[in-house]
């Protein structure tokens, strides 16, 4: 065991010994990070974009292919699901809004607050008379509360079907979904004002339903099987759709290439590699001496690999430890930094966040690992194959 230190001693504790040790630790460490963070941005992104969409339309949403429908027979057999924790009816149509010299293509929605609240968790306190707004749409048009603007909407169901119908509101609060879109064009007012204005007086045209809580983990496969039950109850007159199908391309999009890019950024891993080859060649040619005097000395060939495979485990293990602070780094900047925002309209929220499990360090830590492996195994070739004869006579010739 004294033998063993003592190697450990002669090979690490030097000033360039060190100092490269380091460069090898960070260079590690800042591959497995990026790697990492790559995994982080994409599942960050699934995860906030999930969130957002929840927050309006909550679990599961139900249309009918004819249009209006009446809420009170679907509500009777919605109760008989018991995953379903609430739901709420509420009309929504399309309407131009204007506003001084502008003008936007909007979706109003008129809603019942005291439902909606338990199912998308909004706090919309509509009030006839009222809009809500979300926050994108303050910032295009530069209003605030109080401000009244005009829209313009179909006629519904009323006598004069051939002309538009305007309907001036005032602005009473603002909301945020997390979505560009969402925040730009989604509009709230009372349900019983919409229904007014396109003569539904009891029906509705969606309706949303909110499921009990579960792990993050099983909510999907959930609501995938109270959509199948419910295609089943109602048939093929309504159409039920999970909360994140109109971007459901785009989550699987991301998902794929969050495996390509993890694939991809292996070169930066293996050229890491190739520095902790680096750095054992510059140690088995800065101590060959010592080396070789140590094995003369009866070091068995089979306790020096041990030290060699220790030397480049306790790189790695430094390596991993060191990544996690990279990635909070990176996170940090990613948050705080104007640099890293990114255009809403484009990828539809601003600012990402990283979103890593343990699993997913654990991933990238055993590839690393089975990268070093490799690195070993070379290692322990050269090692077995070098005869003490020849490494004092090449040294002291």
């Amino acid at each position: 065991m004294g033998s063993f230190f003592a190697l450990l001693k002669t090979l690490l504790l030097d000033r360039a010994t060190l100092k490269f040790a380091i460069g090898v630790i960070l260079g590690m460490a800042f591959s497995i990070s990026v790697i990492l963070c790559t995994i982080g941005l994409m599942d960050g992104y699934s995860l906030t974009l999930k969130k957002s969409l929840q927050k309006s339309e909550g679990h599961i949403s139900l249309y009918s292919r004819n249009g209006f429908f009446k809420q009170e027979p679907i509500v009777q057999k919605i109760k008989d699901l018991e995953k379903v924790k609430a739901y709420s009816g509420f009309v929504q149509t399309e309407a131009f809004l204007v506003y001084e010299d502008q003008s936007l293509g909007v979706s109003l929605r008129g809603i019942d607050p005291s439902t909606y609240q338990k199912v998308t968790g909004l706090d919309i306190k509509a009030q006839k008379g009222g809009l809500w707004v979300g926050k994108e749409f303050v910032k295009k048009f530069n209003v605030k509360i109080g401000d009244q603007v005009v829209l313009m909407l179909a006629s519904g169901n009323q006598s004069i079907s051939g002309l538009p119908l305007l309907k001036q509101y005032k602005i009473e609060g603002v909301v945020t979904h997390g979505v560009y879109e969402k925040d730009l064009r989604y509009l709230y007012s009372h349900l019983d004002e919409v229904k007014e204005l396109l003569g539904s007086t009891d029906k509705i045209n969606i309706m949303s339903l909110r499921l009990k809580e579960s792990s993050p983990e099983l909510l999907d496969p959930m609501i995938d099987n109270i959509t199948w039950d419910l295609e089943d109850e109602l048939g093929f007159d309504y159409i039920i759709k999970p909360y994140w199908s109109d971007f459901e391309s785009l989550l699987k999009a991301v998902e794929v290439e969050k495996i390509n890019i993890s694939i991809i950024l292996q070169i930066i891993v293996i050229v890491s590699m190739f520095n902790l080859l680096a750095f054992v060649v510059f140690l088995t040619k800065s101590k060959s001496q010592q080396l070789f005097l140590y094995e003369a000395l009866g070091l068995s060939k089979r306790k020096m690999l041990i030290v060699w495979l220790f030397v480049i485990f306790f790189l790695w293990l430094s390596s991993c430890f060191i990544s996690f602070l990279f990635v909070d780094f990176f996170d940090f900047l990613l948050k705080h930094l104007s640099l890293f925002k990114l255009p809403s309209d484009v990828y539809h929220f601003g600012n990402l966040s990283l979103l890593l499990e343990l699993s997913d360090y654990l991933f990238v830590f055993s590839v690393t690992m089975v990268w070093l492996v490799v690195v070993s195994l070379v290692l322990t070739r050269k090692i077995r194959r070098t005869e003490v004869i020849h490494g004092l006579r090449e040294e002291f010739q």
